[in-house]
């Protein structure tokens, strides 16, 4: 048992010889995030039917219950529920809560809670994404939208190239949080493969990696330099090397 296992070494280590093993760390998503993507990634997703992970809420009223005892690990839960990454410390955040994981400015995510959210919490987000440059925004709610941000919210329209278009402002609510996906993104231009596929280089560039300008200097009685390939034949140059009269004098000395 570790009763601060922190990024989960212990835990990592206890099920690769085979231990039963119980980790705890206080209330701390980023620090329980961390540790189930560790040992997910060190044995698999089906992992996660050999553990049971408690603490983390289960449903909308779990949830609320985690936002009415501490705002801040709630953002977190929700960026993470999101498949996002929350900011990195408390304090002034620029109206940016969270980030897409997949590409940083795809993306942006901002939680509200309390009973007064409407609508100019739609145009702060609107402010934030047009500041930052984000293909989308969502919005998650702990209390139901009103009908002014959903119609504020539709008035952005949708993003995204015409094999998927999605809304470019999304809000969620908490329910919606443990629904397969809350967040539609928008599709992408290309295919995965030509995306991931470098393009050929220039003709003009191949010559400047394959041969370097060179300057060789025979020795005598040495063998006739071999050529080679692709690059020009190279020749033997006779140079004279003379010394001015200043370095002449100052070795003699």
């Amino acid at each position: 048992m570790d009763p601060f296992c922190g990024c989960g070494t212990a835990i990592q280590a206890a099920e690769q010889l085979g231990r039963k093993w119980i980790g705890i760390d206080d209330v701390t998503y980023l620090a329980i995030h961390v540790i189930e993507e560790r040992v997910v990634k060190g044995f698999g997703p089906k992992i996660k039917s050999n553990y049971t992970l408690y603490g983390r809420p289960e449903d909308a009223e779990d949830a609320r219950a985690l936002a009415a005892r501490d705002w801040l690990e709630f953002q977190k839960w929700a960026v993470f529920k999101l498949d996002g990454l929350p900011k990195d410390r408390p304090g002034a955040h620029g109206g940016i809560d969270g980030r897409g994981k997949d590409r940083a400015s795809r993306a942006i995510v901002s939680v509200k809670g309390g009973l007064n959210v409407g609508v100019d919490a739609i145009h702060k987000l609107k402010s934030v994404m047009k500041r930052e440059e984000a293909e989308i925004g969502v919005l998650v709610c702990v209390n139901p939208s009103t009908g002014p941000m959903v119609r504020e919210a539709a008035s952005e329209r949708d993003t995204g190239p015409t094999n998927k278009r999605v809304p470019k402002i999304q809000i969620v609510t908490i329910e919606q949080l443990f629904g397969p996906s809350p967040v539609l993104l928008p599709g992408m231009v290309d295919p995965p493969e030509v995306l991931s596929t470098p393009p050929p280089l220039a003709k003009r560039n191949r010559k400047r990696i394959e041969g370097q300008t060179e300057m060789l200097f025979p020795i005598e009685g040495a063998a006739e330099m071999p050529k080679r390939k692709a690059n020009r034949p190279i020749r033997p140059v006779d140079i004279e090397v003379t010394r001015s009269a200043y370095t002449r004098k100052a070795k003699q000395g």
